[in-house]
């Protein structure tokens, strides 16, 4: 099983502007409103995809009741813990003539120690050896650096796997603790390393340098060119898949998402790698943070190009 956990989850409201300027009114001409938060949106994927998932995380106010109440009517179980502060709305602005998007994220109320505690209380009653956690999206003000590096540890001492994707010295601190999978983007990935990563070469090298130190699998985002993925010493570019753009946003989390499942499923990482590329270009195609059908993605994986670097 895939228990998702995002402490800073947000509703996310895509409208369609087209012709968007900025210090003008702009026109909507469509709108939608989705759970969200990177965690969320994992599980959305991989109850799409077909897997299981718990979703673990903090809400509260009107906006966190209606990501409550929608997951319950997607079918994806959900264990939330709910707070006294609204949770945030993110914005994001498509415009289908000049093909842009652009997102204006809230920051997220602080957390409380309680809340935590609560949050970790239920990640420790779900558990089994042989299950995923995944820590995934931007922390939340009140939680401590360090605080992901710990869960972590001891995650791993039960036997769980855990997938890590955040920024910041949370993601530096955790990386330490040894997660089984990371997905940086390239910028991610140079913050991380403390080091300028102009080339694919730099970058392969910085990827196998992670792994190297502790991490199992490393994928590194490279948007429409598709994804490096570093195991055991081995090195895989899955080529990127060109796409009409619906919505960029959660792209990356359904890559993580077919990640996690296949991993589970003991798929070969050559096909985890494919699958995974075809799974974030689906869910490109689609509008606000909705998952990609299966009979979406499969056109797609015979499109993916898988290079032994």
């Amino acid at each position: 099983m895939i228990i998702t956990v995002t402490l800073n989850p947000a509703l996310d409201k895509t409208v369609q502007v087209p012709n968007f300027q900025v210090d003008q009114v702009c026109r909507v001409a469509e709108a939608r409103l989705d759970p969200g938060g990177k965690g969320i949106n994992i599980s959305k994927v991989v109850h799409a995809l077909g897997g299981r998932s718990v979703a673990v995380g903090i809400a509260g106010g009107a906006a966190g009741e209606y990501i409550r109440d929608q997951l319950d009517l997607m079918g994806i179980r959900n264990d939330l813990v709910f707070s006294r502060r609204e949770t945030r709305t993110n914005l994001k602005i498509v415009d289908p003539v000049r093909r842009t998007n652009t997102d204006i994220n809230e920051p997220g109320a602080p957390v409380t120690a309680a809340e935590l505690q609560e949050v970790w209380e239920k990640i420790s009653d779900l558990i089994s050896p042989g299950d995923t956690v995944a820590f995934a999206g931007k922390t939340p003000p009140g939680l401590a650096d360090g605080q992901l590096a710990e869960w972590i540890t001891a995650l791993r001492q039960e036997g769980v796997r855990v997938a890590l994707d955040t920024v910041g010295m949370a993601m530096k601190i955790g990386v330490a603790a040894g997660p089984t999978v990371i997905k940086p983007n390239v910028m991610e990935l140079s913050e991380l390393c403390e080091a300028p990563l102009p080339d694919r070469a730099a970058q392969l090298a910085a990827a196998r340098k992670v792994a190297a130190n502790g991490v199992e699998h490393v994928v590194v985002s490279l948007g429409s060119g598709g994804a490096l993925f570093v195991h055991n010493g081995s090195a895989l570019h899955a080529h990127g898949v060109r796409v009409p753009v619906g919505s960029t946003v959660g792209a990356g989390d359904a890559m993580m998402a077919s990640i996690l499942w296949d991993l589970e499923r003991g798929l070969p990482w050559e096909t985890v790698a494919a699958r995974a590329v075809a799974v974030s270009a689906a869910n490109v195609m689609c509008s606000g943070t909705q998952p990609a059908s299966p009979e979406d993605i499969e056109p797609l994986l015979e499109q993916v190009r898988v290079e032994l670097l």
